[in-house]
């Protein structure tokens, strides 16, 4: 049985979507904390995946780790 091929969504469209700024995404991205996040080469815009969850503001990820 064959894989469904992964959907991703732009950079841009995650930022209207989740309500961040790109630069934030950018880093986040970088940082590992948004699953399944790919870049082809570095300095190329990141691809990421539909399924993956908002990431949490900094504030509230303080308070989720307490």
């Amino acid at each position: 049985m064959e894989e469904a091929p992964k959907r991703y969504m732009t950079t841009r469209e995650a930022t209207a979507q989740w309500g961040i700024l790109p630069s934030v995404l950018n880093k986040l991205c970088r940082q590992g904390k948004v699953k399944g996040a790919v870049q082809e080469k570095k300095g190329y815009p990141w691809q990421i995946p539909v399924e993956a969850p908002r990431p949490l503001p900094r504030k509230q990820a303080k308070k989720a780790k307490k």
